[in-house]
């Protein structure tokens, strides 16, 4: 939607966040009611008010969530898991900070964002996952320097970038980076390998599909940076493990993951 909003600047822009959501017509994609910032004084039964995070004293109003539903979204806390693999023939640890459970409502917005080309949610899984950044950040509080942090999207092949038309953890790392004013690198890790879906496969068969999958545009790509990788769900973390490997073979300092969901 904000695309509408290109090149709007002052009080235009001010009238046009007002009046978007009756304009477009957005529905909540929860409870389906439609969105709009003036229903207190509307009162009408099918609309509904728009959701807000609140960010450090910073308001973050939602394109697609309505504040009846967005309580149920942001409920639970962070969670750090560690993965453990083998690099540089030492064993080594992925810490991976998830925003929630994948299970209702956050898995029903993750698939629509992933499957159904529902980009706008790509805002309000990053402001779910400024709560597990934040969790990262108290846990290696003395570890990781705001200033050599960047983020990194786990990246798709060409091809399946080609039949998606985009790529939802690439929109989920814009929008993070924005919100907390930090470089995003979407261009500096690829996936040389189209492998298959990780969805349906058993954990063994997940590491050996993805092994060697990903690398580093060249070797000093990520030199003397802290990388913290961005994914929608993190499952068997050998996705994430992968592009970690790729990521300290082009010089990182330091390598950590989040995702808006786990599986356990």
């Amino acid at each position: 939607m904000n695309k509408f909003a290109f090149g709007i600047s002052g009080k235009s822009q001010t009238l046009f966040e007002k009046w978007k959501y009756l304009l477009f017509q957005e529905q909540c994609r929860l409870c389906k009611r439609m969105i709009h910032p003036m229903v207190e004084k509307m009162n009408f039964e099918n609309y509904g008010p728009p959701g807000k995070y609140f960010y450090y004293g910073n308001e973050i109003v939602s394109d697609a969530l309505c504040q009846f539903c967005l309580p149920n979204v942001i409920t639970g806390h962070p969670v750090i898991n560690s993965h453990q693999f083998v690099y540089a023939e030492k064993s080594q640890q992925l810490f991976v900070s998830s925003a929630a459970i994948f299970k209702e409502p956050v898995n029903e917005l993750i698939l629509r964002l992933k499957y159904s080309n529902d980009v706008l949610l790509a805002k309000d899984l990053s402001c779910l996952m400024l709560r597990s950044w934040h969790a990262l950040k108290e846990r290696f509080e003395h570890e990781i320097e705001d200033g050599s942090v960047c983020l990194v999207p786990v990246p798709l092949h060409k091809k399946r970038l080609h039949e998606r038309g985009y790529n939802q953890a690439e929109l989920i790392a814009s929008c993070m980076g924005n919100l907390l004013n930090i470089r995003v690198e979407d261009k500096l890790l690829c996936r040389v390998r189209n492998t298959v879906s990780q969805q349906k496969l058993s954990k063994a068969e997940r590491w050996i599909n993805v092994k060697e999958a990903f690398m580093a545009k060249n070797d000093c790509a990520f030199l003397g940076k802290q990388v913290v990788l961005i994914d929608d769900v993190c499952t068997s973390g050998a996705t994430l493990v992968e592009c970690s490997k790729a990521v300290k073979s082009a010089g990182a300092l330091a390598v950590y993951g989040l995702s808006a969901a786990f599986v356990f």
